[in-house]
């Protein structure tokens, strides 16, 4: 669960940098903040909530139809 924290934190950072080449963006701290105290949240919820954590890791069934020419 930390490795997905730190992982999610250095992107913000390496995405406020990329946005500072992009004309009319500029760098924002408060964004990778955001970004990182975000990811924390995400983390909690998913470690003490099982409810959120079951919704997360259920398998979509795709269930596969048959066409015919008519």
């Amino acid at each position: 669960l930390i490795i997905s924290i730190i992982i999610v934190s250095v992107y913000g950072i390496f995405d406020e940098i990329r946005q500072s080449f992009t004309p009319g963006r500029s760098v924002e701290i408060g964004d990778w903040v955001a970004d990182t105290v975000g990811a924390i949240v995400a983390v909690i919820l998913y470690a003490q909530w099982k409810g959120y954590r079951h919704l997360l890791e259920c398998r979509v069934q795709i269930k596969a139809t048959k066409i015919t020419a008519s």
